[in-house]
């Protein structure tokens, strides 16, 4: 099973590139199903404050590091959790599903579980 998290977007005001909002993604996969979650997470700060990093010299390291400190590591690691759940009901029914997808004239004579 993987796990992974990434930013989707940054919000940021014109006049001086402060972000305002992140969009992230956290998805699971384990190679046949994949699932995922977008979310968007409000920040606030001031171009004033102490140690204020220019958005050009951001990297999504760094915009992680955010999220996971306001988000925090019980609510990530919960909906990891509940995403590989879906992950894992998912390969049951694929696994419990009688039917199959196909013709027989594109090659796959044997179809595609669904």
């Amino acid at each position: 099973m993987t796990t992974n998290w990434k930013i989707l977007n940054l919000k940021r005001k014109k006049d001086d590139d402060l972000i305002t909002t992140i969009t992230y993604e956290c998805s699971v996969s384990n190679g046949t199903n994949y699932n995922r979650r977008i979310g968007n997470l409000e920040v606030d700060g001031n171009v004033t404050d102490e140690g204020f990093i220019p958005y050009n010299d951001l990297t999504e390291g760094i915009i992680l590091g955010w999220l996971t400190e306001k988000l925090g590591t019980e609510l990530m690691s919960s909906i990891e959790a509940e995403l590989i759940n879906e992950v894992n009901e998912m390969e049951v029914q694929r696994n419990n599903n009688p039917f199959k997808r196909g013709v027989p004239w594109n090659g796959i004579k044997d179809g595609i579980d669904e």
